[in-house]
């Protein structure tokens, strides 16, 4: 063989192997682009993970880390997770929910005001709030621990700050203290002796349900007037947490699928259904003696305030 054959086999097999290596390079470079845009489906860094094991309601979530790490080094893509509530910013409450004489007269607890700084004074510090459900015992301070590492606190300590099994009334720092959230969740201890939220169930009942819908939030200078829309069993899953509903369009989500979310058991109140623009109060506890540990839950649509008379 001569050598300008020889020279021209080696010219080609040179060129066969630069477009090889071209071609390896473009499927590298679309695996990676499709890997970084979760067009893979590879849901295990696209999604947080959340344990809910607490006895008590509050969930012990394990967010994963992998997503953050590589939300961090890839600003480009961005991962959002049940754990991104901190500099959250909620709408302000509709002008047309605050009530004149005639509205809040047609709608006023049977209460008198509660003195929230009085309150933080005496009591404790971290009390913020007051809870009154007419006519099933639930007349509690509200508090939120402000250490977030130990955001179950008062699951395990009175309004005093002091251990005790009955717990008190509490939110997690996932909520604001505004009651400016699309969704809130209190938590309370179902002790079935008629302390806490061991009542709670009374709204099993139509009757009950249809009576007493109402539910007050007394705030620093404010009283929020709640109506109940529906009151039903729920899996043992952290709302907040597991429905992002920290997030607007995640809210709306969630309110498109609570209609499916109450059993046969329910009871709903159609006319007071909430919309994407409403505020929502959830009152939570365990069942108690249930095997399958489920929670019951109380939910009320905001449809008022009133500013509180003679605060200082």
């Amino acid at each position: 063989m001569s050598r300008r054959k020889r020279k021209g086999m080696s010219t080609g097999i040179l060129i066969t192997l630069i477009v090889i290596a071209a071609v390896l390079c473009l499927v590298m470079v679309t695996v990676m682009y499709m890997d970084n845009h979760g067009l893979l489906g590879n849901t295990e860094k696209e999604n947080a993970s959340t344990d809910m094991t607490d006895e008590d309601g509050d969930a012990d979530i394990n967010v994963n880390e992998e997503a953050e790490k590589d939300a961090s080094e890839n600003e480009e893509v961005e991962i959002v997770t049940a754990m991104d509530t901190e500099g959250l910013v909620f709408p302000d409450f509709d002008s047309s929910l605050y009530l004149n004489d005639e509205k809040f007269k047609a709608i006023a607890p049977d209460h008198e005001n509660v003195n929230i700084k009085e309150l933080q004074k005496e009591v404790n510090p971290e009390i913020y709030a007051w809870l009154y459900a007419p006519h099933t015992g639930i007349d509690y301070p509200v508090l939120q621990h402000e250490d977030k590492d130990d955001y179950a606190f008062y699951s395990s300590h009175n309004e005093k700050g002091e251990e005790d099994d009955k717990g008190a009334i509490n939110t997690e720092y996932f909520n604001l203290k505004e009651f400016k959230d699309y969704l809130t969740v209190i938590y309370g201890r179902n002790m079935g002796d008629g302390t806490m939220f061991s009542n709670l169930e009374l709204y099993r009942d139509p009757t009950f349900f249809k009576d007493n819908p109402y539910i007050y939030v007394y705030t620093d200078d404010e009283i929020l007037v709640y109506k109940t829309f529906a009151a039903y069993e729920f899996e043992d899953v952290h709302l907040i947490l597991f429905y992002v509903t920290s997030v607007d369009f995640m809210f709306e989500k969630y309110l498109n699928g609570l209609e499916e979310m109450p059993g046969i058991d329910a009871n709903i109140d159609k006319t007071a259904w909430p919309g994407k623009d409403d505020r929502i109060l959830t009152l939570s506890t365990y069942i108690r003696n249930d095997p399958n540990s489920k929670r019951y839950l109380v939910q009320a649509k905001l449809i008022g305030i009133r500013k509180q008379e003679g605060q200082e």
